[in-house]
Order: structure tokens, then C-alpha cells, then sequence
């Protein structure tokens, strides 16, 4: 396999990627230094700064890490860094050499494999940078301490994250002239949009710090506004009800479309506001429809878009604005997810479980999507393969000091009693986390006892009072999945009782 030539420079518009957002900068020959974090690395002689300051590294990590920047966010093969650290005719014990690099290239990085803030292991396939990366000009005062704490940094024109496109400038009148930026804002923007992408861990609270330090430090920072507003618009990522959060949301939006009307992801998160909390459709489908226009390469509009579509009964157009976001940002593990979750809510449950296999295969601990995939396996009639789906969910969302016990009561349960002796008992842990909250799952999976999956937990044993009790109140709670009640399989036995109906009138449906 050749080795591959490509570099950042003479690159006229080259792509830096961090997990699941896109970062479009001007690639010119200043870009052929790079930094991350607190390091800055120059990809043509390899030399390694943290905070200014040389840090020595061996000629094989450093030869994996500059390949690994030269596509951040891109899967580098194994057989990729073989090629990078030894010619076809070298014969050594390739996996273990290579493994022992890498490892000494996090160990210069102080990276971590369990949690990786740098490089990412994607099992039997390679590896990936998946920390912000940003170009630097290539002179002394850059690579001087202090860099990092200058008043300013002059950032690149086009800046997309979160699949979202961000026009930096000072003026609309004078296009030519970028914006200034202080990097500590600038910083504390990109940690918050990273930590927003990791939701199921607690990410959208760890989100709400920075981009409000990011605010405080430069309160005309639009999209770290929409990013904020986003993280509210879905009250389980902040562990608060959606009383609490939506009236964050519409400030926080309000001010990023004052600071910047046409930010396509405020237009977004506006739609959702009028869906998930008004449930407004058509003003809702305006603001997306509006989004769309402004960036038509926009994945969350794409998304948004089509999850309105298809949940308001255009199906085909939806999935295929959904189809649309994937192709423009294929690592998103949320539109993986919520395309699955759209086949499976539209009945094409084998489609909807390759789906969710798929996604796996790319972030095996993306928990929703092995959730829905148990979910969905039951849908097919395929009970053994539910049940052992939901197992493995569980092994990773319960309390560490409890997973191999709740692992072996269910299995014993549904061993000996079968299907719905397996989910009363499912049911029982949810209540007694309820009652005592993370005394069962952990606390950033604590919605997997909320409202609206308790719901979903008695309508599956056939106790209609008490889903619809829960259900109600996921409507008080403003529950994201409420506009989709309608599709949900298991409330198809509650269609016909009048509660339920009063509840479809309530968020908009038919």
C-alpha cells in the first residue's frame, strides 16, 4: 500500500474535522503548523510544542500523529500508519509495534485509550484525531509561550461546526476584513460545541458551561448562543424540565438571530422551539425551510427538516433530506440515530435495524442507538435478540457498582419467566430510580426512567393507565419525542382511548 502524499499545504480550501462537526478553513502555507488543545505541531518537521514549550517524541508517534492531522476526524486505517512507519520490505510483528506507537504517542499527549480526548481507537479498523484543530501562522511569536493568552487571534472566513456554516466578519458592508476573535472565547466555543456532541455522557452540561464562559468573554459570539439554545431545546441533556430550559432556549436564540439573522443553526433551533415546546408545525417547518435555504449543506437543518416531514406524513421527501445530512456529515452518530429512528417509527424495522447495527459499528458505546436497536428488535418479533440488546445497553448506562447484578436479575427473569416477566421486572428498576434517583442508571442516562420512556415501559406490559398517566406528563415535561407519539408502535394500543387522542390534539397531530 502506497503511502499517502497528501498534505494541508497548497490546499486551497482544506477540511479540519473535529467528532461530529466540520471545521472549513483557508488551508494556505501558514497552515502547515497546526495546534490543538495546548499543543502546536508543525507538520513539516514534526516538532511538537505544549505551550510553547518542545516536547520530545520518538520518530514513529511522530510520524502517526502528523498523519492523523493531516485528516482529523477521518478514520486513518491500520494498513495506513504501517505504511507511514515501514517500508513493504521491513518485517517485524506489525500490530504489536504499531500498538506499542501509539500508545507512546498518547502517552507524550497525556491522552488517554478509555477516554480519549485525542485520539480515538475505532476497534479493528484504525484510528482518529477527534480534538479541535486549528491552523496557525507558521512564525516565532506563534509558537512563543503565551500564545494561547493573546488579546486576539484573526480566525478563517468560513467556519462550520456542527455541520452548521459560520460567516465570521466585522461588517456586512466590508465583507473583506475577518472578524477578531479572542481566543480564549474562541476556546471556550469549540469545547462547548465538542462537549454538546456528547450528550449521553452529560455533555450538554458540561456544553452549558463553556459556551456561557465563551458569552462572557464575548457576548457577540452568535453561535455560541445556538448552541446553548440547541442544548436546551432537548430538556434530558440538561436533567431539568423543559419549563426550566425553553425559556432559556428563546432568550438565547433570540440573541444569536439578533446578532446574526441568517445563522442557519438558530433558525433551527427556533423551529424546534416552536415544534417541541409550542408545537407550531407550520411555524416550525417555516424556520426549517429557512435554514435549509440559508446553507443547503447544513446537516441539522437537513435533519430537522426531514424528521418534520416524515412525522407530518411525507415520507419520502423526509427521509431523503434526512439521507442528505448523513452523506454531508456521515460520522454524526445523532443523524445515524435518528435515521434508524425514523425507519423504525415508520415501520421498516429490518431497514431501521441494519441502520442501528450500522451505527454501532462505527461508535460501539453509542448507546441510543443499541437502545433503539433492542427496541426495534422487538418490533421484529425477535425476543432473544431484544433481550440481549437491551443487556448490553444496560451495561452501559447502570451504575457500575450494579450492572452485573441488574444484568443477572433480568436475564434470570426473563429465563424463567419469560417476555413480560423480563420488562415488569425492567420496569420495577425504573421506579425504584424514580424514587431514588441514580440509584440505578447513571446519572447523565437518567431519562431512561423519565417520563416519556415509562410511558413506553407500561404501554410494552399492557398497563394503559399507567402510560398514559407517565405520558401526560411528558407532555408537561415537553418530552422531544412528544410530536412523534403518533408513529411510536408501542402506543398503538392507546390510539383508541380518549386521553390519548387529547394528547394528539395537544402537540399538533391529526
Amino acid at each position: 500500500m502506497k503511502r499517502s502524499s497528501r498534505g494541508l499545504a497548497g490546499v486551497l480550501l482544506g477540511t479540519f474535522w473535529r467528532k461530529g462537526s466540520f471545521v472549513h478553513v483557508r488551508a494556505t502555507e501558514a497552515s502547515r503548523t497546526v495546534c490543538f488543545g495546548e499543543f502546536t505541531v508543525s507538520l513539516r518537521t514534526g516538532d511538537v510544542h505544549r505551550r510553547g514549550v518542545p516536547i520530545a517524541l520518538q520518530e514513529q508517534p511522530r510520524r502517526i500523529l502528523i498523519r492523523l492531522l493531516q485528516a482529523p476526524g477521518t478514520i486513518v486505517t491500520r494498513d495506513e500508519l504501517r505504511a507511514c512507519l515501514w517500508t513493504d520490505d521491513t518485517f517485524v510483528d506489525f500490530e504489536h509495534s504499531l500498538n506499542a506507537a501509539v500508545k507512546r504517542l498518547r502517552d507524550a499527549l497525556g491522552d488517554s485509550a478509555s477516554e480519549p480526548r485525542f485520539i480515538e481507537t475505532i476497534p479493528q479498523r484504525g484510528h482518529r484525531f477527534i480534538a479541535p484543530v486549528r491552523p496557525v501562522d507558521e512564525n516565532p511569536a506563534a509558537r512563543a509561550p503565551g500564545f494561547r493568552r493573546t488579546a486576539a487571534v484573526v480566525v478563517v472566513v468560513v467556519l462550520a461546526v456542527a455541520g452548521s456554516t459560520w460567516l465570521l466578519k466585522t461588517a456586512r458592508s466590508s465583507p473583506a476584513a475577518p472578524r477578531a476573535i479572542a481566543s480564549d472565547a474562541y476556546d471556550a466555543y469549540l469545547q462547548g460545541v465538542s462537549a454538546s456532541r456528547r450528550w449521553q455522557a452529560g455533555g450538554c452540561l458540561e456544553a452549558e458551561r463553556h459556551l456561557t464562559e465563551a458569552i462572557a468573554i464575548d457576548p457577540t459570539l452568535a453561535d455560541a448562543y445556538a448552541h446553548l439554545a440547541d442544548c436546551y431545546t432537548f430538556p434530558d441533556r440538561t436533567r431539568r424540565p423543559g419549563w426550566e430550559t425553553f425559556p432559556k432556549a428563546r432568550a438565547a436564540v433570540a440573541r444569536a438571530l439578533a446578532l446574526d439573522p441568517d445563522a442557519a443553526l438558530a433558525h433551527v433551533v427556533q423551529g424546534r422551539i416552536h415544534l417541541l415546546d409550542e408545537f407550531d408545525w407550520a411555524a416550525a417547518e417555516r424556520e426549517f425551510r429557512k435554514a435549509v435555504e440559508l446553507n443547503p449543506t447544513d446537516s441539522q437543518a437537513l435533519i430537522a427538516y426531514g424528521e418534520l416531514l416524515y412525522a407530518s406524513g411525507r415520507v419520502e421527501p423526509g427521509l431523503a433530506s434526512m439521507r442528505d445530512a448523513l452523506r454531508l456529515d456521515a460520522l454524526n452518530m445523532d443523524h445515524q440515530t435518528g435515521y434508524g429512528f425514523a425507519l423504525r417509527s415508520l415501520r421498516r424495522f429490518d431497514e431501521a435495524a441494519e441502520q442501528f447495527r450500522r451505527t454501532l459499528e462505527e461508535d460501539p458505546r453509542w448507546t441510543s442507538a443499541r437502545f433503539w436497536l433492542a427496541c426495534t428488535e422487538a418490533d421484529r418479533g425477535r425476543q432473544d435478540a431484544a433481550v440481549t440488546e437491551y443487556l448490553a445497553f444496560l451495561a452501559q448506562v447502570v451504575v457500575p457498582g450494579r450492572v452485573d447484578r441488574v444484568g443477572e436479575q433480568l436475564a434470570r427473569a426473563y429465563r424463567d419467566g419469560g417476555w413480560l416477566t423480563f420488562w415488569r421486572e425492567e420496569a420495577a428498576l425504573a421506579e425504584e430510580d424514580n424514587r431514588a434517583p441514580g440509584s440505578v442508571w447513571r446519572a447523565p442516562a437518567s431519562y431512561y426512567s423519565g417520563p416519556f420512556s415509562m410511558a413506553r415501559r407500561y404501554a410494552r406490559v399492557g398497563d394503559r393507565t399507567a402510560a398514559l398517566d407517565w405520558l401526560e406528563k411528558a407532555f408537561t415535561y415537553r418530552h422531544h419525542l412528544m410530536p412523534f407519539i403518533g408513529l411510536e408502535p408501542l402506543f398503538d394500543t392507546l390510539h383508541e382511548e380518549p386521553r390519548f387522542r387529547v394528547l394528539r390534539r395537544k402537540v399538533g397531530l391529526r
